[in-house]
């Protein structure tokens, strides 16, 4: 291949790179990579933005130097660019188009209509990491469905784990015995911590940072917060069976990146939740109680005030721990 050709191909490398690293900045910048990842992610997109702004600078500086460039590397294999400019600019754009699209197209908000695919998390599903039941059928058609089997499942998956999880975590503690902390404790920890405070509020807000621990420790013990004025935020959702007063007060929760994004939220009690649409973003008051759906005792808020607010600058919550 020519030196010419070559350099042309490091140099459009070279742009690529780049742009992927000046899209990464600007959704960092903007404060948009928020709605694609958890902030904990953060420092893997500042090296990646690193990686590719040097490894595009070094592609380019490549394509204008004087040096003959040496593409041999004796492995015996070849390493030619493809002489058909059809084929090497078909996979080029597979790697333009995404950088293309993020800089022209807005980002998605997650809604009502993902939310359904999801199914609406209760806490107790939400904290052992369940995805739904099979096919289209949501968490909660799923329980409504088969309340016993369902409680079955969901228990069979919260037992000790098997031969092999045991003997892995032996051989660890073995390791260091005197070292490990196990991740569940630390949650167990951060949650002990959390329902301590709860328990002295008159008035619990849903902060974005307390969210999914709150709903989570309101959805395992409903009785202990029966009476507890609260105050919450988020977009209207509503799972098929619900009444006209009722509604979902939801959030989508985010672990690691939008791909594992789950629904958290509270029932509410409205007498006019039927004015309130899909999707509204709405703040509510209210006093808890709980209620038995088919054997199993969820919270609820009796609302006093619901009014609807705008979409926050931020609309996902994220697990802190």
């Amino acid at each position: 291949m020519e030196e010419k050709e070559l350099k042309s191909h490091l140099f459009i490398r070279g742009i690529i790179l780049t742009g992927f690293a000046m899209l990464l900045f600007k959704l960092i910048t903007t404060g948009n990579i928020q709605n694609f990842i958890a902030p904990r992610m953060l420092p893997f997109m500042y090296f990646a933005m690193a990686v590719f702004l040097i490894l595009g600078i070094m592609q380019m500086w490549r394509s204008g130097s004087d040096k003959q460039e040496k593409h041999d590397c004796g492995c015996g294999a070849g390493h030619e660019i493809s002489k058909n400019p059809f084929r090497s600019g078909a996979v080029y754009l597979i790697f333009i188009f995404p950088v293309l699209t993020g800089f022209m197209f807005p980002e998605v908000i997650l809604d009502s209509s993902a939310a359904e695919k999801r199914g609406f998390k209760s806490g107790v599903a939400a904290s052992q990491g369940d995805s739904g039941s099979a096919g289209d059928t949501s968490l909660a058609e799923a329980y409504l469905e088969d309340p016993e089997g369902y409680m079955e499942e969901l228990d069979e998956r919260t037992k000790a784990p098997g031969e092999e999880s045991k003997k892995a975590r032996e051989e660890m503690l073995e390791e260091n015995p005197d070292g490990i902390i196990l991740e569940d404790e630390e949650i167990e920890k951060a949650y002990s911590k959390k329902e301590a405070e709860l328990k002295k509020m008159d008035v619990i807000p849903f902060t974005d940072e307390d969210f999914i621990q709150i709903t989570n420790l309101m959805d395992e013990k409903p009785e202990q917060y029966k009476g507890k004025k609260v105050k919450i935020k988020g977009f209207v959702y509503r799972e098929p069976g619900f009444a006209e007063s009722q509604l979902a007060i939801a959030r989508f929760g985010i672990s690691c990146c939008v791909a594992d994004a789950a629904v958290y939220g509270m029932i509410g009690e409205y007498g006019e939740a039927a004015k309130f649409k899909k999707d509204d973003w709405v703040e509510a008051e209210g006093t808890l109680t709980h209620q038995s759906f088919n054997g199993k005792e969820l919270p609820v808020i009796l609302v006093t005030k619901l009014k609807k607010i705008d979409q926050p600058e931020t609309p996902y919550v994220y697990e802190n721990y």
